[in-house]
């Protein structure tokens, strides 16, 4: 998947490897069973013999690792890919391991899973929100994946409703089943490049104006989790280094990731 996603990109513009100046790749060692997991991956992802390195976590860090490197004046055309293949792996169970390591780890019992319970309890009980209102985020969401024929299989349900949301498996009360993002394999590239080259490659590229980012407390306990501070301060930072005044007026499109239905309230 990697080899295919990273070659992929290039080929589309019109590259060869030679043109790749910086690589950066994001997987999750835990995910990928060891440490330093990027060793296995370097050649098929396009760092051979080429300035290459590694984050953690989510794909949009290698994003704006890559985007950093190519602002630095030192590299030209950056390949930045992420992914990983949570077939292999018990997806829920290994982001135990992710949690503060002093006071939630040891305990066992804090994931994504339980975490998003707390948080969709804590909002629910903030604002007022009911199982009911949340479950047709969800139905939304599916019923929209159903419209997408590239969609993950499991995820597409033109035919679904509040009461099969409600009344699917639950997770951790109150999230049931049908809440959450289904896990599937896969693997994202793109190039970076600075104007000037940019404009060599292709004559519609896409612009990256702003960017923001933010990060909370490590231990569940330290924040609120019926919000994202987080979310709010990494926008506002884009916001301003776009040169964007009124976000609902002057944005068209806005796309959010939400591992949880509830999430997508939280988010907008």
């Amino acid at each position: 998947m990697i080899f295919e996603a990273v070659r992929g990109a290039v080929d589309m513009a019109g590259l060869k490897k030679k043109d790749i100046s910086t690589v950066i790749s994001c997987t999750n060692d835990y995910y990928d069973g060891r440490t330093i997991s990027n060793c296995f991956t370097v050649e098929v992802g396009g760092g051979y013999m080429a300035d290459e390195s590694k984050v953690e976590m989510d794909g949009a860090h290698a994003v704006l690792y890559g985007l950093m490197r190519i602002l630095s004046g030192n590299h030209k055309l950056a390949v930045v890919w992420g992914g990983s293949m949570p077939s292999c792996f018990p997806y829920h169970s290994t982001r135990l391991f992710e949690t503060d390591p002093t006071w939630e780890r040891p305990l066992a019992y804090v994931n994504d899973i339980t975490s998003a319970g707390f948080q969709m309890r804590s909002y629910m009980e903030k604002y007022g929100v009911s199982a009911e209102e949340i479950a047709k985020v969800a139905v939304k969401n599916r019923k929209n994946a159903a419209k997408n024929p590239l969609a993950l299989a499991e995820a597409q349900n033109s035919s679904i409703d509040v009461k099969e949301v409600l009344n699917s498996g639950t997770y951790a009360d109150p999230v049931t089943e049908l809440m959450v993002a289904q896990p599937c394999d896969g693997v994202a590239a793109l190039l970076l490049a600075p104007e000037r080259q940019a404009l060599k490659i292709t004559d519609n590229p896409v612009w990256i104006t702003g960017v923001g980012f933010s990060q909370e407390a490590y231990y569940l306990g330290d924040r609120n989790l019926y919000e994202s501070k987080s979310m709010e301060s990494a926008g506002k930072i884009a916001f301003e280094s776009a040169g964007i005044k009124d976000p609902i007026n002057e944005i068209d499109v806005a796309e959010l990731f939400e591992a949880y239905a509830h999430e997508e309230l939280i988010l907008s």
